[in-house]
């Protein structure tokens, strides 16, 4: 659905809980905010998630459904004969619901940071996230440079940093399942 702000722009709908055409929306019709993120940014989904957490959420409860003597149960397994085994299938499993919640951790942990105060430690820690995002190691580049961010950015000057960076990170496609640290990592 598309709305016309006042100021005549159209756009996606506005923030939920603002009026628009004398009637208050909402997030969605049982709750207020996602239930794992607590965000109202981003549109609700189903079940009480928004668009970002309910593939994940969904995935992380189907995979607790699992059961190797149940194919039904398999939603989502790999197909090949090689992992239908219980050495590899309870690694898969255990891999995979550590990698969906740390996905769910991850964006409930980002959503926090947008409500609470920026220091320069957030900051550096935010922009190593782009730069490892785009291939550069962040780590050596901005190792120790908190300090200046604390000593030249006033507190609001550092959040709207923080939130431009954040809306480059949150708008990476997460690339799913790493299956490397499934079979290979201890």
């Amino acid at each position: 659905m598309r709305w016309i702000s006042p100021q005549g722009r159209a756009g996606s709908s506005p923030v939920p809980g603002t009026r628009v055409d004398n009637f208050i929306m909402s997030w969605s019709k049982k709750y207020t905010e996602c239930k794992n993120c607590g965000t109202q940014r981003f549109p609700h989904k189903f079940y009480g998630y928004c668009i970002r957490c309910y593939y994940s959420a969904k995935k992380l409860e189907e995979i607790k459904l699992w059961e190797l003597e149940q194919p039904q149960t398999l939603k989502g397994y790999p197909r090949d004969m090689i992992f239908y085994n219980s050495r590899n299938f309870e690694k898969i499993k255990k891999g995979q619901l550590k990698q969906y919640k740390e996905r769910l951790d991850n964006i409930k942990y980002s959503e926090k940071m947008l409500e609470g105060q920026i220091n320069g430690q957030d900051l550096e820690y935010k922009i190593k996230e782009v730069t490892n995002l785009s291939g550069v190691n962040g780590a050596k580049l901005f190792f120790g440079v908190a300090n200046i961010f604390d000593s030249y950015f006033n507190a609001k000057q550092r959040k709207i940093i923080y939130e431009k960076l954040n809306c480059i990170t949150e708008n990476v496609r997460w690339k799913g399942i790493n299956w490397n640290k499934i079979f290979f990592d201890k």
